[in-house]
């Protein structure tokens, strides 16, 4: 198996570039809102390495798969390994049993490199409670491992068949490409799976190919121009692209610093490896040696800062996590990276010692979660047991009586999920029976421009389904519920990373145009009584929002904390909701249901409490718990009451 090739200052300085910028955008430093394409350089730049190592290898008749992933194995694993088990010890003294028993979770696929699938199938980068995720940023290297088993074969396949490889890899990648531009429909798909960010690594790949002396491209009077094109490819979005969107990311967003990064490759290709630099640059290249340290644990530092607000100035935390990184990579690269760097073992040797490896993280990782569960008392197991307390009826349409003809239609999101089972008991109660329909898209010719994205056609058949139950049952009595100021207001800023608290932008179905917050919420609020009027509906309903806590209930109180809750009061409450209750005061021939009232009777009267004697009235920040809606009963008879 062919050495590594020698390290080129000229890519050191762009794993420099890529670091910097990954790490001050986690800093969420405003000059810097693009710079998560740093990892995209990183994929490029891992394409080209691997492509010249496969590639020398399978010339010289060298290569093996073992061999190549043994040298894989240690170069990458060891850092790897201390990093897990520093962090997982970590986390085992820091968190409390709930928080960890999630990042255990994580941890099992980080030893296992599918923490890119494990985050696609559970959350989002950017969604609620990710900025808490202590592995977070692990997917990418989860993704890099994946690609290693794939891309050998690949190259294997040309070598064999005499197939062209520059024809192969480029229609492996632009094949990748439009997959990844036209997977709006599942962003997350796009975001994270191989299939749709392999076209990056093959960049990288190609432009090992355009190095060589075949191609004109390399030579050295091209160098400057395709210097200057390719940091301009990078530096343009970073001052240009947004803040990080994955419905809008990685996409034709991608291709400038991708391209960009395959140029400044190609252009530094002809140059020699170990080039004099002068001592304004060698600074960035000792960056670059660092990269790969930096990059494991800059994140869980950016999180711990985060969670303890110390410093409380952003300048002082953006000094903090620099400072604790660099000691740590340091530490990191010269005390592991460089000491096994150096041996030299056979395959199997490497293998069986990566395998023990992730087994200690893994027993040490198992051993915490058994520590944390020990220290539980009954009090904070019943608190967490509440995260459950939905009342059972997910996925079930029939509500109320059985047996007994459907006199009215239920219809929402999971606000109105989470009503469910307390509407059930009600018309058990009663003798009266309702359908039940979930949808996310409770308004009717509108939607959230990103859902829209995800799933074109949901919108239109959730309402045609709506208007088959309502027909089919000659429905006359509907009620609407849903977490109403999320399609006004966007998220709450404890529940994003990004900038996105309180923006959202809707679309009108009718003709397509994107129409900003309370507008296009007044327009669906009006098209949807029109349309239910239409379908011979008589009485409709609307339950008005519900307070939105800025913590995880159960999570938190189970946790003991020692910090006050920080409830929400009344003033709050209504500057939160101020667009979504004004359109509906505006709304004619409808009855509405609020429970804010009710909520507030339950505590001191100053702020919407979350505890009840030792019922939490809450399963996460903003759903209530099926205990939690018993208490507020009364508040839904007069809906029933109004058609019996």
């Amino acid at each position: 198996m062919p050495k590594t090739p020698p390290l080129r200052h000229d890519i050191q300085i762009l794993r420099c570039l890529a670091i910097v910028l990954v790490v001050l955008f986690h800093c969420k430093l405003d000059s810097f809102k693009a710079g998560y394409i740093g990892v995209d350089v990183f994929f490029v730049i891992s394409g080209y390495l691997m492509h010249q190592i496969i590639t020398k290898g399978l010339q010289t008749s060298t290569f093996s798969f073992p061999r190549f992933f043994a040298r894989r194995v240690l170069r990458l694993y060891p850092a790897y390994c201390v990093f897990l088990i520093t962090i997982t010890a970590y986390a085992g003294t820091q968190l409390n049993y709930f928080e960890y028993d999630t990042f255990f979770s994580v941890l099992k696929n980080a030893v296992l490199q599918t923490v890119n699938i494990y985050l696609f199938e559970h959350t989002g980068y950017f969604d609620v409670g990710s900025g808490n995720n202590y592995l977070l940023h692990l997917w990418s290297i989860s993704l890099e491992w994946q690609f290693y088993l794939i891309f050998p074969l690949i190259l294997y396949f040309s070598y064999r068949k005499n197939v062209s490889r520059l024809t192969l890899l480029a229609g492996l990648s632009a094949g990748s490409f439009l997959l990844s531009l036209y997977s709006f429909h599942d962003a997350k798909m796009a975001f994270y799976l191989l299939p749709f960010r392999i076209w990056e690594f093959l960049a990288g790949a190609i432009a090992a190919e355009l190095s060589t002396p075949n191609y004109p491209l390399s030579r050295k009077k091209r160098s400057l121009a395709l210097n200057v094109a390719g940091y301009a490819c990078i530096l343009v979005p970073i001052a240009s692209y947004p803040s990080m969107d994955t419905s809008s990311f990685p996409g034709l967003l991608a291709l400038p610093p991708v391209l960009g990064t395959a140029l400044l490759l190609v252009a530094g290709s002809r140059r020699p490896p170990q080039r004099r630099l002068g001592i304004c640059l060698s600074p960035f290249v000792w960056i670059g040696n660092l990269s790969y340290s930096v990059y494991l644990y800059h994140w869980p530092i950016v999180v711990h800062f985060g969670k303890t607000d110390s410093p409380s100035t952003a300048a002082g935390h953006t000094l903090s996590v620099l400072l604790a990184t660099l000691l740590l990579s340091v530490a990191s690269y010269f005390l592991v990276e460089n000491v096994f760097r150096r041996i030299k073992r056979r395959a199997v040797v490497i293998s069986g010692c990566a395998v023990a490896a992730s087994c200690c993280v893994l027993v040490l990782g198992g051993h915490w979660l058994t520590v944390l569960a020990s220290r539980l008392d009954e009090q904070q197991r019943h608190f967490q047991s509440f995260a459950h307390d939905t009342g059972g009826l997910d996925g079930k349409n029939v509500l109320g009586a059985p047996g007994v003809a459907p006199t009215y239609l239920f219809f929402g999101d999971s606000h109105a999920q989470a009503l469910m089972k307390v509407f059930d008991d009600i018309g058990v109660e009663r003798n009266v029976a309702g359908r039940f329909f979930r949808t996310n898209h409770p308004l009717f010719h509108c939607a959230r421009l990103l859902d829209y994205k995800k799933d074109p056609e949901a919108h239109r058949n959730d309402h045609a389904d709506i208007a088959r139950i309502i027909q089919e049952f000659s429905i006359k009595n509907v009620i609407i519920a849903a977490r109403w100021s999320w399609y006004v207001n966007g998220y709450l800023p404890h529940e994003t990373d990004v900038k996105s608290a309180g923006k959202t932008e809707m679309l009108c179905l009718d003709n397509q145009r994107e129409i900003p917050q309370g507008a296009m919420f007044q327009y669906g609020v009006e098209t949807t009584m029109s349309a239910l009027k239409k379908l011979g509906v008589e009485n409709i309903w609307i339950i008005l929002p519900v307070p939105e806590q800025h913590f995880d209930v159960p999570s938190q109180l189970a946790s003991r904390s020692a910090e006050p809750l920080k409830l929400v009061s009344m003033e709050e409450y209504k500057k939160r909701h101020e667009a979504v209750l004004h359109v509906f005061s505006n709304t004619k021939d409808v009855e509405f249901i609020d429970m804010a009232p009710a909520l507030m009777s339950l505590g001191d009267g100053a702020y919407f409490p979350v505890l009840v004697g030792d019922t939490p009235l809450y399963v996460d920040d903003d759903h209530l718990s099926y205990h939690g809606t018993l208490l507020l009963k009364n508040a839904f008879l007069p809906f029933f009451q109004s058609f019996r």
